[in-house]
């Protein structure tokens, strides 16, 4: 039997090798996005440009603590 390795989840926000993290806009501060990224590889924060549906433009958005 196969176990798949994404769809475990032991309720703290971790899902295998990844981790939930939440996406912050950086002019309003709104939490708009909750993606997945892979500690090992990935240690540094993330920042990326994604769309503010409460600003209504493309801003910055940085990983929350």
């Amino acid at each position: 039997m196969k176990i798949n390795v994404l769809n475990y989840n032991n309720g703290k926000g971790v899902i295998g090798m990844k981790q939930k993290v939440i996406l912050v806009c950086t002019e309003c501060l709104s939490r708009n996005y909750s993606i997945t990224k892979n500690k090992r590889l990935n240690v540094e924060r993330l920042e990326l440009n994604k769309y503010c549906k409460k600003c209504g433009k493309h801003t910055l958005h940085k990983e929350s603590k």
